[in-house]
């Protein structure tokens, strides 16, 4: 392997292991590159393992033949080029959230079995084909564009494209395939063949290199940026906030509750109602501040007369009769230890 795809693996194995702050702000940055498609090759070669587990159902609705899957400006876009598209969006999906995949779906059942958005009935089937539609249009749009410019890959992308597909072979007899073809059937599904994958990767390539170099090519007045970036906020702003969970069970009263002789802690409905209004003048009290700093916030916190621990059988207890109480203020807590303040960062 060349040195330059040993760094351009390493990179992808640091991006696999993002937090949720990372995960969610490379996210956004991959919308405003039009969703193009990368070098990421090496990622989804990797993770065939967990695609191959989801896509029984899902690739089979463009079964074994090369029909039209969809038109994308004067394109027709065939079962099997849509299956690299839906295939590369799990993946890529994957490689983002690997960390907690498992929250969000389970990687046994099949996508189309399993509800993405309950308001509207999509499911994990539906949402990467939706992604895969996306991508396509944002690649072809590039390309087309690249196309008409006459732009062509530099030799070094050329080599790095060459080389990955050159990798196929290789790939295909780690995993037990006696060629690259039947290793990328058994990736994105049949027909799939080195030659279509190939056709597919290079116009990716193409779309992401002349996207970098179209970008870098524009010039404009810093003033012009700033009235373009007013009316879109929301795409281009960032700000940080600060979390802090506050526990019913941490405002029952100093006398409140009785022990039976096993030990085990109940209260009245009345000490639970009384806790939860205490909680939510707290969290009201909280949100009311004026703070300019994380360290602002921890202040506000460690002045509430609260921030004591109890026992850890006190807690569990607490815990359940908080969930009766049915409050949003509710957050379970079996540690001895004072809570912390958790900071996130949201694009928006």
């Amino acid at each position: 392997m060349s040195a330059s795809n040993k760094k351009k693996l390493r990179k992808q194995e640091a991006e696999a292991q993002m937090t949720n702050r990372q995960a969610a702000a490379a996210k956004e940055a991959k919308k405003q590159k039009m969703m193009t498609r990368t070098f990421w090759v090496v990622v989804v070669l990797c993770v065939c393992i967990f695609a191959s587990s989801l896509l029984a159902a899902p690739v089979q609705n463009w079964r074994y033949n090369r029909k039209v899957a969809a038109e994308v400006g004067g394109h027709t876009i065939n079962s099997v080029e849509m299956n690299y598209f839906y295939v590369d969006a799990i993946n890529t999906f994957y490689s983002n959230y690997q960390s907690y995949i498992s929250y969000l779906l389970d990687v046994k059942a099949p996508l189309n079995e399993q509800i993405s958005d309950a308001a509207t009935g999509e499911t994990w089937a539906d949402y990467f084909v939706n992604e895969a539609h996306k991508n396509i249009k944002s690649t072809y749009a590039v390309y087309d564009a690249a196309m008409a410019a006459g732009f062509t890959l530099d030799e070094t992308t050329q080599a790095s494209v060459n080389a990955t597909i050159g990798y196929l072979d290789l790939y295909a007899t780690l995993y037990g395939h006696k060629d690259a073809d039947a290793y990328l059937r058994e990736m994105y599904g049949p027909g799939a063949d080195v030659e279509s994958y190939k056709e597919y990767y290079t116009k990716c390539a193409i779309a992401e290199a002349y996207y970098t170099k179209y970008a870098k090519d524009l010039t404009y007045k810093e003033e012009e940026l700033t009235a373009y970036q007013s009316n879109k906020i929301h795409e281009f702003n960032s700000f940080d906030f600060a979390t802090y969970y506050l526990a019913v069970s941490r405002f029952y009263a100093p006398d409140a509750g009785t022990k039976d002789d096993k030990g085990k802690v109940t209260y009245t409905q009345e000490e639970i109602d009384a806790a939860v209004k205490a909680a939510k003048e707290a969290a009201e009290l909280l949100a009311s501040g004026d703070y300019k700093t994380v360290e602002d916030f921890d202040k506000a916190i460690n002045e509430l007369d609260v921030n004591k621990p109890t026992t850890p059988d006190k807690d569990k207890e607490d815990n359940k009769d908080d969930n009766k109480a049915e409050t949003q203020t509710v957050a379970d807590e079996e540690s001895t230890e004072d809570d912390k303040t958790e900071g996130d960062k949201t694009e928006g």
